[in-house]
Protein backbone atom coordinates (compact mmCIF):
# COMPACT_ATOMS: atom_id res chain seq x y z
CA UNK A 1 0.00 0.00 0.00
CA UNK A 2 2.84 2.48 0.48
CA UNK A 3 4.42 1.79 -2.36
CA UNK A 4 1.19 2.33 -4.70
CA UNK A 5 0.42 5.69 -2.69
CA UNK A 6 4.00 7.37 -2.20
CA UNK A 7 5.73 5.37 -5.19
CA UNK A 8 8.77 5.06 -2.66
CA UNK A 9 10.52 1.87 -2.74
CA UNK A 10 13.61 2.64 -0.55
CA UNK A 11 15.15 5.78 1.06
CA UNK A 12 15.65 6.88 5.06
CA UNK A 13 12.20 5.33 7.19
CA UNK A 14 11.33 6.08 10.97
CA UNK A 15 8.90 4.08 12.27
CA UNK A 16 6.88 5.58 14.93
CA UNK A 17 6.34 3.11 17.99
CA UNK A 18 7.91 0.26 15.96
CA UNK A 19 7.61 -1.84 19.27
CA UNK A 20 9.53 -5.22 18.46
CA UNK A 21 10.69 -4.48 14.96
CA UNK A 22 8.56 -6.32 12.77
CA UNK A 23 7.81 -3.78 10.41
CA UNK A 24 11.24 -2.72 10.20
CA UNK A 25 12.58 -6.02 9.34
CA UNK A 26 10.24 -5.86 6.56
CA UNK A 27 11.27 -2.74 5.56
CA UNK A 28 14.74 -3.61 5.26
CA UNK A 29 14.02 -5.96 3.40
CA UNK A 30 12.08 -4.29 0.74
CA UNK A 31 15.09 -1.99 0.35
CA UNK A 32 14.40 0.53 2.86
CA UNK A 33 17.39 2.21 4.96
CA UNK A 34 14.92 1.80 8.52
CA UNK A 35 15.64 3.68 12.50
CA UNK A 36 12.93 2.73 15.09
CA UNK A 37 11.36 4.65 18.03
CA UNK A 38 9.49 3.33 21.01
CA UNK A 39 8.17 4.67 24.19
CA UNK A 40 9.38 1.46 26.19
CA UNK A 41 13.22 1.55 26.72
CA UNK A 42 13.04 -2.67 26.80
CA UNK A 43 11.70 -2.43 23.28
CA UNK A 44 14.17 0.05 22.13
CA UNK A 45 16.94 -2.64 23.79
CA UNK A 46 16.07 -5.46 22.07
CA UNK A 47 15.33 -4.01 18.54
CA UNK A 48 19.11 -2.61 18.68
CA UNK A 49 20.20 -6.08 20.56
CA UNK A 50 18.45 -8.42 18.74
CA UNK A 51 17.04 -7.11 15.09
CA UNK A 52 20.41 -4.71 14.72
CA UNK A 53 18.40 -1.31 14.31
CA UNK A 54 18.84 1.78 15.24
CA UNK A 55 16.32 2.48 17.06
CA UNK A 56 15.50 5.63 20.15
CA UNK A 57 13.48 5.64 23.02
CA UNK A 58 10.75 8.48 23.38
CA UNK A 59 8.26 9.77 21.70
CA UNK A 60 7.84 12.57 18.95
CA UNK A 61 7.30 15.06 21.44
CA UNK A 62 10.93 14.24 23.13
CA UNK A 63 13.50 12.69 20.56
CA UNK A 64 14.79 15.58 17.86
CA UNK A 65 16.16 14.57 14.35
CA UNK A 66 17.66 17.24 12.24
CA UNK A 67 15.74 18.63 9.88
CA UNK A 68 14.94 17.06 6.60
CA UNK A 69 16.29 13.58 7.37
CA UNK A 70 13.83 10.90 6.68
CA UNK A 71 12.36 10.07 3.33
CA UNK A 72 9.10 8.76 4.79
CA UNK A 73 7.60 8.13 8.15
CA UNK A 74 5.20 5.91 9.67
CA UNK A 75 3.09 5.78 12.84
CA UNK A 76 0.36 2.74 13.05
CA UNK A 77 -1.67 3.42 15.58
CA UNK A 78 -0.34 6.18 17.46
CA UNK A 79 -1.88 9.63 16.35
CA UNK A 80 -4.96 8.86 18.99
CA UNK A 81 -2.81 9.02 21.78
CA UNK A 82 -1.55 12.19 21.14
CA UNK A 83 -2.44 15.39 23.18
CA UNK A 84 -1.54 18.06 20.43
CA UNK A 85 -1.96 16.56 16.90
CA UNK A 86 -0.49 19.94 15.33
CA UNK A 87 2.36 19.76 17.42
CA UNK A 88 3.29 16.16 16.26
CA UNK A 89 2.42 17.29 12.68
CA UNK A 90 4.69 20.34 12.76
CA UNK A 91 7.49 18.08 13.93
CA UNK A 92 7.30 15.19 11.39
CA UNK A 93 6.94 18.01 8.77
CA UNK A 94 10.28 19.41 9.76
CA UNK A 95 12.21 15.68 10.39
CA UNK A 96 10.69 14.36 6.58
CA UNK A 97 12.72 15.63 3.44
CA UNK A 98 11.02 17.67 0.30
CA UNK A 99 8.83 15.22 -1.47
CA UNK A 100 8.78 12.78 1.39
CA UNK A 101 5.59 10.99 3.03
CA UNK A 102 3.74 10.79 6.52
CA UNK A 103 2.33 7.63 6.66
CA UNK A 104 -0.37 7.33 9.55
CA UNK A 105 -2.71 4.53 11.10
CA UNK A 106 -5.46 6.12 12.80
CA UNK A 107 -9.54 4.80 14.01
CA UNK A 108 -12.10 7.29 12.69
CA UNK A 109 -14.70 8.34 14.44
CA UNK A 110 -17.46 8.82 11.43
CA UNK A 111 -17.40 4.60 10.67
CA UNK A 112 -19.93 2.41 10.38
CA UNK A 113 -18.97 0.70 13.90
CA UNK A 114 -19.01 4.34 15.81
CA UNK A 115 -23.09 4.41 14.33
CA UNK A 116 -23.67 0.82 15.57
CA UNK A 117 -21.44 0.74 18.91
CA UNK A 118 -21.51 4.12 19.95
CA UNK A 119 -19.62 4.34 23.10
CA UNK A 120 -18.91 0.86 23.50
CA UNK A 121 -16.59 1.26 20.35
CA UNK A 122 -12.91 0.23 21.47
CA UNK A 123 -11.70 3.29 20.49
CA UNK A 124 -13.78 5.51 22.36
CA UNK A 125 -13.61 2.73 25.63
CA UNK A 126 -9.67 3.44 25.32
CA UNK A 127 -10.20 7.13 26.82
CA UNK A 128 -8.04 8.10 28.37
CA UNK A 129 -5.41 6.38 26.59
CA UNK A 130 -7.16 7.54 23.89
CA UNK A 131 -7.18 11.22 23.56
CA UNK A 132 -8.37 11.83 20.23
CA UNK A 133 -10.64 9.78 17.53
CA UNK A 134 -11.17 12.49 14.34
CA UNK A 135 -13.55 11.44 11.25
CA UNK A 136 -12.15 12.21 7.52
CA UNK A 137 -12.68 15.27 7.18
CA UNK A 138 -11.01 16.10 10.53
CA UNK A 139 -7.81 14.24 9.56
CA UNK A 140 -7.53 16.16 6.19
CA UNK A 141 -7.97 20.01 7.89
CA UNK A 142 -5.39 18.54 10.36
CA UNK A 143 -2.91 17.76 7.72
CA UNK A 144 -3.83 20.34 5.40
CA UNK A 145 -3.32 22.83 8.70
CA UNK A 146 -0.12 21.05 8.73
CA UNK A 147 1.22 22.37 5.06
CA UNK A 148 1.17 18.99 3.88
CA UNK A 149 -0.32 17.95 0.41
CA UNK A 150 -1.62 15.43 -1.37
CA UNK A 151 -3.33 13.37 1.12
CA UNK A 152 -5.45 10.53 0.88
CA UNK A 153 -6.81 8.15 2.73
CA UNK A 154 -7.44 4.23 2.54
CA UNK A 155 -8.97 1.66 4.54
CA UNK A 156 -6.85 -0.21 6.82
CA UNK A 157 -7.10 -4.08 6.44
CA UNK A 158 -10.40 -6.13 7.09
CA UNK A 159 -8.64 -7.99 9.94
CA UNK A 160 -8.07 -4.93 11.81
CA UNK A 161 -11.46 -3.23 11.08
CA UNK A 162 -12.96 -6.70 12.57
CA UNK A 163 -10.02 -6.57 15.53
CA UNK A 164 -11.96 -3.68 16.50
CA UNK A 165 -15.35 -5.11 16.17
CA UNK A 166 -14.59 -7.81 18.38
CA UNK A 167 -12.79 -5.69 21.13
CA UNK A 168 -15.66 -3.43 21.15
CA UNK A 169 -18.25 -6.18 22.41
CA UNK A 170 -15.57 -8.22 24.17
CA UNK A 171 -13.39 -5.65 25.62
CA UNK A 172 -11.75 -8.17 27.94
CA UNK A 173 -10.08 -9.60 25.20
CA UNK A 174 -7.31 -7.19 25.09
CA UNK A 175 -3.46 -8.00 25.48
CA UNK A 176 -3.24 -5.92 28.17
CA UNK A 177 -5.57 -8.87 30.38
CA UNK A 178 -3.65 -11.44 29.14
CA UNK A 179 -0.73 -9.69 30.15
CA UNK A 180 -1.82 -8.25 33.39
CA UNK A 181 -2.68 -12.17 34.54
CA UNK A 182 -1.81 -14.80 32.29
CA UNK A 183 -4.08 -17.79 32.95
CA UNK A 184 -6.13 -19.98 30.82
CA UNK A 185 -9.52 -18.16 32.21
CA UNK A 186 -7.91 -15.02 31.01
CA UNK A 187 -7.05 -16.55 27.31
CA UNK A 188 -10.91 -17.42 26.98
CA UNK A 189 -12.07 -14.13 25.98
CA UNK A 190 -9.17 -13.99 23.27
CA UNK A 191 -10.22 -17.40 22.08
CA UNK A 192 -14.23 -15.94 21.76
CA UNK A 193 -12.80 -12.56 19.99
CA UNK A 194 -10.79 -14.34 17.66
CA UNK A 195 -13.92 -16.43 16.24
CA UNK A 196 -16.09 -12.58 16.40
CA UNK A 197 -13.02 -11.28 14.08
CA UNK A 198 -14.02 -14.22 11.39
CA UNK A 199 -17.36 -13.78 11.91
CA UNK A 200 -17.33 -10.03 10.81
CA UNK A 201 -14.88 -10.02 8.55
CA UNK A 202 -17.66 -9.86 5.53
CA UNK A 203 -19.20 -7.02 7.10
CA UNK A 204 -15.83 -5.45 7.59
CA UNK A 205 -14.93 -5.70 3.77
CA UNK A 206 -18.27 -4.22 3.29
CA UNK A 207 -17.96 -0.58 5.64
CA UNK A 208 -14.22 -0.66 4.24
CA UNK A 209 -14.61 -1.02 0.34
CA UNK A 210 -18.75 -0.43 -0.44
CA UNK A 211 -19.72 1.90 1.88
CA UNK A 212 -16.31 3.70 2.49
CA UNK A 213 -16.77 4.16 6.19
CA UNK A 214 -13.95 1.81 7.97
CA UNK A 215 -12.93 1.77 11.38
CA UNK A 216 -9.64 2.93 10.90
CA UNK A 217 -7.61 4.38 7.53
CA UNK A 218 -4.06 4.73 6.51
CA UNK A 219 -3.55 8.37 5.87
CA UNK A 220 -1.09 9.74 3.21
CA UNK A 221 0.19 13.20 3.42
CA UNK A 222 3.47 14.56 1.64
CA UNK A 223 5.76 17.32 2.54
CA UNK A 224 5.61 19.30 -0.93
CA UNK A 225 8.68 19.49 -3.13
CA UNK A 226 9.09 23.49 -2.28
Amino acid sequence: MIRRNTGLSSGKLLDVDCGTGDRLSRFAEAGFDVRGMDIKPELVDYVREERGFEADAGTLDTVSYSHETFDIVISHWVLEHVLDIHVILKKVYDMLKLDGWFVAEIPLADSLQVQMLRGRWSSFSEAPRHLAVPSHEGVRRAFRAGRFSDIRIAPSSIMDCSSSFALSIIPGATAKHAYESPSLWTHAPRIAAGLLILLHTPLAAIENHLLKRPAGSLIFAQKPPA
